[in-house]
């Protein structure tokens, strides 16, 4: 049987605080099969030492500024289609609901 797939996660549970990514990714190893070496820092001196030595921010719980596109992207790949103006359809016009005639008949005399 091959070994199981470990990770280490480093992360922050402070007396009043928990971070909550660390919980997502513990959570998201833990989904897909990983057995997890899990280290807790405690204190913020532990979890500014930590960033130190290993180079890493402090990550930010806010949304990021969507930056809008500079003109909107209106490539076409196709050349547009004809639309027809009026709906194909080999239903004569009595046959279609909602369809009134305004034209009047013609009167035959009887016998013609």
């Amino acid at each position: 049987m091959p070994d199981a797939k470990r990770a280490t996660l480093y992360r922050m549970v402070l007396a009043d605080h928990e971070c909550p990514f660390g919980l997502k990714a513990k959570a998201l190893l833990e989904e897909t099969g990983y057995q997890i070496d899990e280290h807790i820092l405690t204190s913020r001196a532990e979890v500014d030492a930590f960033e130190a030595e290993h180079g890493v921010a402090t990550t930010v719980a806010s949304t990021p500024v969507k930056n809008d596109p500079a003109k909107p992207d209106f490539v076409c790949k196709f050349p547009p289609t004809l639309v027809a103006r009026k709906p194909n359809s080999n239903t004569p016009l009595m046959f279609i609901a909602k369809t009134s005639i305004n034209t009047a008949s013609t009167k035959t005399n009887t016998g013609d």
